[in-house]
């Protein structure tokens, strides 16, 4: 639910202030906010803490596609973006392969 609010908030955002920034400063919430679950001692303080990694991960996705097309060309544009989409797709899978290994 928060990253549902915030993204489109970080998407106007993006488009007012500097993206580098933005992404630095959420990146450091997400880190937080899952940082904090894992010190976590009841479930009102886990569904908060995920709320605040979720308020994070919001910036991962708009402010990063309008940045990627400030930095590529009208003709590479598309494949930028298809890398990046497979990029986050491989980090999703990645994990998932990678927590039954460290068991």
């Amino acid at each position: 639910i928060a990253y549902t609010v915030f993204a489109p908030v970080l998407g106007l955002l993006g488009d007012r202030y500097n993206v580098r920034v933005l992404l630095t400063l959420f990146c450091a919430i997400l880190g937080l906010g899952t940082f904090l679950m894992s010190y976590s001692s009841s479930i009102v303080q886990a569904i908060l803490f995920f709320a605040l990694a979720g308020i994070g991960s919001s910036a991962c996705w708009a402010p990063v596609v309008a940045l990627a097309q400030r930095w590529v060309s009208d003709k590479r544009r598309g494949t930028a973006l298809a890398f990046m989409d497979i990029g986050s797709s491989f980090g999703i899978v990645g994990t998932s392969a990678a927590v039954p290994l460290s068991m």
